[in-house]
């Protein structure tokens, strides 16, 4: 009889390796990440937040602004104490974390200035002096006593900029309150957001690189590049908080899209500093959400303009001088860019393309465009049929003097052109290859000669594209596209033959082509009795 099986629940299937993931395991794991600094900071953010709209606390303004102020400080300075102390018993986790807290708040009392400077000028200027002071004690503390804390100078000078800008933002507010009104403060708010803002993300390109990749915790090599986030999402809350008092409006996307432009080809540029060998997937998924940002402007078309010409001239720069594997991405996201700048073109110049067009029209046929050129970088044969469907669609808005007939023989000879990327080696992409230029003869022999010469400048181009494509491949096959091509060109000569020439010069061409006939079947029968010479006998 032979044993019963034993269930994956029994002692012998047992793994003692693996440890039991019930509650206390990830009691345990989540311990380990000691999440009580996390929740500290977010209930001293959420105090301050009810404190300051309290009616009952402390009574007037000022009182609660210093309070919250003061707070903030000794908060900031708790945190700077306790991770040298635990720094130096090696309590390295808990310690940079509690670093990165302290950098995380650094400039939120700044953001209570621009209360105090609508309060009265002396308590602003006060307020400043003091946050600065405080701040650049903190920094001098962890550079002195936490040195293994991976902050360069040259992160601790950029921040250093960085609290200038915080410095001077209320007490240029304070000033446009002063000598006009506070509702001016609309120029000087989109100053910040489409030019400081921005030179700030871009600022963090100038962080030393990382050469190691191994440490402990405070040396991690993202740890720059991450605390200059918080700085600069500090001083984004710190402008809008001023924008809001100045201008009684939200920060809108428009005026949110160049910082975010400049902060996505700053990361996409410091991509290294997280990942040691960051993947291709990475960087292309990078890219795209780039090149969609500036669609955030869609209600401002000068900034949507602005981005995507930005855009374009950055993904064109990738094309010829970034990664190769990344410079056929780019090629596609610069044209992508272009459409999307056109999409900010002003609506009278829209009007002179096609008068009955708008915004949507106008996205819908740079969609068609985005397309072909899509279509042209792949060798699928449905890329290329569905490109020339966008052009007999398209051609349909613009008929012109053409017919119906010619606007999809043109269609078809694109898609005659996109065979030329076709796999040679595939018999269905050949017969089908020979269907399509049979369907355009047919379509070119049908039309007749109208004298737009239509079929010729097809046949010139399928032609052309044909031999350009046998030069860099030395592949001299699909005769076929060549033979139509010849058929083309030929086709409005024979039928004006046909119409006007005498029967002695139509007999007098006829004599040369079978003359030219004649001698290509020469030359053929002669290279076959070439090779089936035998060879010569040779002397014993």
């Amino acid at each position: 009889m032979e044993p019963a099986a034993s269930s994956p629940a029994s002692p012998e299937n047992f793994d003692a390796t693996q440890p039991v993931r019930d509650w206390r395991w990830w009691a345990r794991r989540l311990l380990v990440c000691n999440p009580f600094f996390l929740v500290s900071a977010a209930l001293l953010l959420f105090a301050i937040n009810r404190l300051s709209t309290d009616p009952q606390f402390l009574g007037g303004e000022e009182p609660k602004l210093l309070f919250n102020f003061g707070t903030l400080q000794v908060y900031g300075g708790l945190l700077v104490l306790t991770a040298v102390a635990l720094g130096r018993r090696r309590v390295w986790y808990d310690s940079a974390l509690l670093v990165v807290v302290e950098h995380g708040l650094v400039l939120v009392p700044f953001i209570l200035i621009a209360q105090a400077a609508l309060i009265g000028q002396s308590l602003a200027a006060a307020l400043i002096g003091t946050g600065a002071a405080a701040v650049a004690l903190r920094a001098w503390v962890i550079r002195r006593w936490y040195p293994r804390f991976n902050l360069p100078a040259r992160a601790l000078a950029l921040g250093a900029g960085i609290l200038g800008v915080n410095v001077v933002m209320p007490l240029w507010f304070r000033h446009v309150v002063d000598q006009q009104s506070v509702h001016d403060w609309v120029g000087p708010n989109r100053l910040l957001w489409l030019l400081a803002m921005p030179l700030i993300a871009a600022g963090a390109n100038f962080l030393p690189r990382p050469r190691d990749f191994a440490g402990l915790n405070p040396e991690r090599p993202w740890l720059p590049i991450f605390i200059y986030g918080f700085w600069l999402a500090g001083t984004g809350v710190h402008a809008a908080s001023v924008g809001y008092l100045g201008t009684g409006s939200s920060l809108t996307y428009a005026l949110l899209t160049p910082c975010l432009l400049a902060t996505g080809w700053t990361l996409l540029n410091r991509l290294g500093d997280f990942l040691p060998v960051p993947g291709v997937f990475a960087r292309r998924a990078a890219m795209g959400i780039i090149a969609l940002l500036p669609l955030l402007a869609w209600r401002e078309p000068a900034l949507l303009l602005g981005a995507g010409g930005f855009n374009f001239g950055g993904f064109l720069v990738l094309a010829f001088r970034g990664r190769p594997e990344l410079r056929r991405r780019a090629i596609q996201l610069a044209t992508l860019s272009a459409g999307i700048a056109v999409l900010g073109i002003p609506a009278e110049w829209i009007a002179l393309l096609k008068p009955s067009w708008g915004r949507l029209e106008l996205a819908l046929a740079l969609a068609g465009i985005a397309a072909l050129v899509t279509s042209g970088f792949s060798r699928h044969p449905v890329l290329g049929i569905a490109a020339g469907l966008i052009v007999g669609v398209g051609a349909a808005e613009f008929p012109g003097q053409s017919t119906a007939g010619e606007r999809w023989q043109i269609a078809i000879a694109v898609v005659l052109a996109h065979s030329l990327r076709w796999p040679t080696s595939s018999p269905d992409a050949d017969h089908f290859r020979r269907w399509v230029a049979g369907t355009w003869l047919v379509l070119v022999l049908a039309g007749g000669s109208d004298g737009t010469w239509t079929a010729e400048l097809q046949a010139v181009g399928l032609l052309m594209l044909w031999m350009f494509r046998s030069l860099l491949t030395h592949d001299w096959s699909l005769r076929i596209i060549p033979a139509s091509a010849f058929i083309g060109v030929a086709e409005a000569p024979l039928r004006w033959a046909a119409a006007n020439a005498s029967a002695g010069m139509i007999a007098l061409a006829a004599s040369f082509a079978l003359f030219a006939a004649g001698t290509w079947f020469a030359w053929q029968r002669k290279a076959v009795a070439e090779h089936s010479k035998p060879a010569p006998e040779t002397l014993p």
